[in-house]
């Protein structure tokens, strides 16, 4: 296994046989993990490179999440939760999100979920899940801003 002389910024090494495994090489909570667009050169060189969250800064963001408790915080209204949490998923969004935003999406769609929650929970009406559901489409329609995560992903899983 032959190794370039030449380095990158984030990946160290390039390994001449473009295989990099399943190492991950972190820089400032980016990692980079063998994915399906890796690919060669007709040199033989690496020159695939897509840098994403990395599984650490997810499970850190999934925990600061949590740590919220959205769904029992039945006194906010929308727009209290919104002015709450916003600037800190926008951050999340502008910095993990500007290479590789797909990878971002399954953290959106689980603040969603939660935000779901909190409504089921706050409107006793909307307890039925296709009352909910009716509800979440009509807010997401008429306010598409109003959380910085329906930018990218409006719908909950």
């Amino acid at each position: 296994m032959a190794t370039d002389a030449r380095r990158t910024p984030c990946t160290g090494p390039i390994r001449a046989d473009g295989i990099l495994g399943k190492r991950t090489v972190r820089a400032a909570g980016w990692g980079e993990r063998r994915r399906s667009r890796d690919r060669l050169d007709e040199l033989g060189n690496f020159t695939g490179f897509l840098p994403a969250i990395s599984k650490d800064a997810q499970k850190k963001i999934n925990t600061e999440i949590r740590s919220w408790w959205l769904h029992r915080q039945i006194h906010l209204t929308f727009f209290d939760l919104a002015r709450r949490i916003n600037p800190i998923v926008r951050g999340w969004m502008n910095y993990y999100g500007a290479f590789y935003r797909s990878e971002l999406h399954p953290l959106l769609h689980r603040i969603n979920t939660y935000l779901m929650r909190w409504v089921r929970k706050k409107y006793r009406r909307l307890r039925s899940f296709k009352k909910a559901h009716a509800c979440w489409n009509r807010v997401t329609r008429q306010y598409p801003r109003l959380f910085a995560q329906w930018a990218w992903a409006p719908e909950f899983r």
